[in-house]
């Protein structure tokens, strides 16, 4: 009778860690078994932190990860901003498919039902998210809880990213902008095979990794998958928080596709959460 207690409690706090660490993460556990082995695999890197023993890798949910191009694009055209010395990459208007990837089951509801949506004017898009050497050299300070240069900065929040952008004659991207750019053409959940273009929790020993270490899409942005989370401008139902896209190195690979949503208050600071700029103008 003591060993069954004993169990049960073991169990109880085993759930209510994983409920916990689902909450802090915005995980939203899937059905049935999936739910439970989510739970736990959230709950052991919710209690490991940030050890040496990178986290067993979660394979991806695509079949066939590479995805149809929709239509041919042009070069890559890149201009480099003065002010923050990033490389950003023209982004040529055009129409897509905005939600939901075909054949992609690990969709949420707010990800449904996909709809047309018209990018009429074209625009900049930081090639790669905003590192650490650029928000010193703008913002004279880094926040960042893992340190490079070359990393993307993290620990900032919405508000921070608005006023770096503001300051490097800039801005934040809207949903619509960031998906169609992350698409880069394609219609798949992820725009080639994900640990060939993705720091994930599967591949990242747990931190952030120099940026521009994987293979970019095909409109020449690195890391639109992966690495860090990025703020958009874009609130989520209208509200006050604010939608993240993209995966980081600390979510699971299910989360690292690109029409996945998650969101955060606009005050909030997360060292897995970072950002990129866009433009009308340079």
């Amino acid at each position: 009778m003591t060993a069954l207690v004993f169990g049960s409690v073991v169990i109880a706090l085993l759930g209510l860690m994983a409920t916990a660490a689902l909450w802090l993460l915005d995980r939203r556990p899937r059905n049935g078994v999936a739910a439970v082995l989510s739970g736990v695999l959230t709950a052991g890197l919710f209690i490991t932190g940030l050890s040496s023993k990178p986290a067993p890798p979660v394979a991806n949910s695509q079949s066939s990860p590479e995805a149809s191009k929709v239509e041919p694009l042009p070069p890559v055209r890149t201009q480099i901003n003065p002010k923050d010395g990033q490389t950003y990459v023209w982004i040529q208007p055009g129409k897509f498919s905005m939600g939901c990837s075909p054949g992609d089951s690990e969709c949420d509801a707010d990800e449904k039902p996909a709809k047309e949506v018209t990018i009429a004017k074209g625009f900049w898009m930081g090639q790669t998210e905003v590192t650490q050497g650029a928000y010193q050299k703008v913002m004279g300070n880094n926040p960042a809880n893992v340190k490079g240069d070359k990393r993307p900065v993290e620990n900032v929040s919405w508000n921070d990213a608005t006023a770096y952008c503001g300051k490097a004659g800039v801005r934040l991207p809207t949903e619509e902008e960031w998906e169609y750019a992350a698409r880069g053409g394609t219609t798949g959940a992820s725009y080639a095979k994900l640990d060939d273009i993705a720091w994930h929790d599967g591949n990242s020993s747990k931190r952030t990794h120099d940026v521009m270490t994987r293979a970019p899409n095909a409109f020449g942005l690195y890391d639109v998958l992966g690495n860090v989370w990025e703020w958009t401008a874009s609130s989520y139902n209208q509200g006050s928080n604010k939608v993240l896209r993209g995966g980081s190195w600390f979510y699971f690979t299910s989360y690292a596709r690109v029409s996945n949503r998650i969101y955060k208050y606009p005050d909030n600071r997360y060292y897995f959460v970072g950002f990129r700029c866009a433009g009308d103008s340079l």
